[in-house]
């Protein structure tokens, strides 16, 4: 009582109770500790002794009689001396419970063929009491758990590499992808949006009912009965009214160059159908800022150009659809347009919107706006993008100057030119349009520039010739005149 501490339980003894030369009486302690109690003692004293190693992996539970026993009969038989009497302190653990196994589910869990007898010898020899259906675990294996540890055993004597080798089953198809056609294109037109220089928004599904009024109204059945605000009560028709109040807001805050987008549902009807996909934008004011080379506004050009690149990222090929005016009554007649995919299928709408709406909502300078209905676009067959396909030999280019009638849509043009030539005409594009001196009354004058490149050979005078001599063949079936 008076020597203090004279140990830790389990994980150290103290130098006032060990053993010398001069030990005459010895107490012989045999116990068992709770391995999580001395793990947890051990970590928090930072103590690492070869009894918190023994006691913290688990003991042998059934052999503690014998260790006292034959420890005893060793002192005797070294040292002399007489044992004292035997004190139980404590209740002994319970004995380890029978396992259920059978040797169809060793075999399932391992896909081997071993015989049920062959199961009994292997765990006999490892100290179980088996049976048929049971397995005993001997009291030293504190990780025998289920049937799944009864398998591993067999299965570790008998050798992993018995077992048979077999291939995992083919799955029926091919495995169905993260996103399904419709997210992936939505994620690539914001990904084009914004590669144009569009901040993209996120913006209530409602909006007020005036808003709803100036974008063709709604019917009363999209009305909300409890609304969050009144600003808020009617399902939107159309995503501009949000993206004209984030302009007031910017122009409020002295940003007066802004350009945005959403990609969003609007609503038409309360039908399934009714609810619809679109991708929808705004420019306002300069197109990059002040410079001092110049400061372009944004205007119709450019809001066509973002509408149509949200169609090449869907997977449209923007050569393939027609411009016409056929535009909603919030677009300014005069200064609008939409692309269309034949007649009746109308992919997106794009130019500046009417004064009279802007004023009916509150803005008081002008708006470009674009809308892209994504459910239109039809699906693309296009499995993955072709490889990336160039050229060694250089290319020639060659001006044209052609009259037409001043109707006559200069997309029409370009569409009749680059059908002139498949092989060597690569591309297209329009440079000027003119009217006045030298062109007569309701005439104008186109001037295209065509790129030809071949992708085995430095092209010839003779081949240029031949391509032009057909680039003029072909703009003259819809009338056009080489100036």
């Amino acid at each position: 009582e008076d020597s203090g501490a004279i140990g830790i339980g389990g994980i150290m003894g103290g130098v006032s109770t060990s053993v010398d030369e001069s030990t005459t009486d010895i107490l012989l302690e045999v116990a068992l500790f709770n391995p999580e109690r001395i793990a947890k003692t051990g970590q928090r004293l930072q103590i690492n002794s070869d009894a918190r190693t023994r006691f913290e992996r688990g003991i042998d539970i059934g052999a503690l009689a014998l260790d006292e026993r034959g420890i005893c009969d060793f002192i005797i038989e070294l040292a002399g001396g007489k044992a004292g009497k035997v004190n139980f302190v404590g209740t002994a653990p319970a004995a380890p419970k029978p396992i259920a196994y059978n040797a169809e589910q060793v075999n399932a869990l391992g896909g081997t063929a071993i015989p049920a007898a062959r199961m009994i010898e292997i765990l006999t020899a490892l100290g179980f009491k088996p049976t048929a259906t049971q397995a005993t675990p001997p009291t030293w294996r504190h990780d025998i758990n289920g049937p799944a540890d009864i398998a591993e055993e067999v299965l570790r004597i008998v050798g992993y590499d018995a077992i048979p080798l077999a291939s995992l089953p083919k799955p029926a198809a091919i495995s169905k992808p993260a996103l399904d056609s419709a997210q992936a294109r939505s994620a690539t037109i914001r990904r084009a949006l914004a590669a144009r220089g569009l901040h993209e928004t996120y913006s209530w599904g409602f909006c007020s009912a005036a808003q709803a009024q100036a974008f063709g109204g709604q019917p009363e059945a999209l009305e909300l009965l409890n609304p969050i605000s009144a600003e808020l009560s009617v399902m939107r028709p159309n995503i501009l009214p949000h993206l004209l109040d984030a302009l007031k807001a910017n122009a409020a805050r002295g940003m007066a160059d802004v350009a945005l987008f959403e990609l969003g549902a609007i609503f038409v009807d309360v039908s399934p159908q009714g609810q619809r996909s679109v991708a929808a934008g705004v420019r306002t004011g300069l197109k990059h800022g002040h410079h001092w080379n110049g400061a372009p506004k944004a205007d119709a050009f450019d809001v066509k150009a973002d509408a149509l690149a949200a169609l090449e990222a869907a997977g449209m090929d923007a050569s393939k659809t027609q411009i016409s005016r056929t535009v909603p009554a919030w677009y300014h007649p005069g200064r609008s347009g939409a692309v269309a995919l034949g007649p009746k299928n109308t992919l997106a709408v794009f130019g500046e919107l009417h004064p009279a709406i802007l004023k009916q909502l509150g803005v008081d300078f002008p708006v470009l706006a674009f809308e892209v209905y994504l459910d239109t676009i039809p699906a693309s067959k296009t499995v993955k993008r072709k490889a990336l396909n160039t050229s060694d030999f250089q290319s020639v280019t060659r001006d044209f100057a052609f009259v037409v009638d001043e109707k006559t849509a200069a997309a029409d043009l370009v569409k009749t030119v680059n059908a002139a030539e498949k092989s060597l005409l690569r591309d297209v594009t329009i440079f000027d349009v003119y009217t006045g001196k030298n062109v007569a009354e309701g005439k104008k004058s186109i001037a295209l520039t065509a790129t030809l490149q071949a992708d085995d050979r430095t092209l010839t005078d003779a081949e240029i010739e031949s391509v032009a001599q057909a680039i003029i063949a072909s703009a003259m079936k819809i009338g056009a005149v080489l100036r």
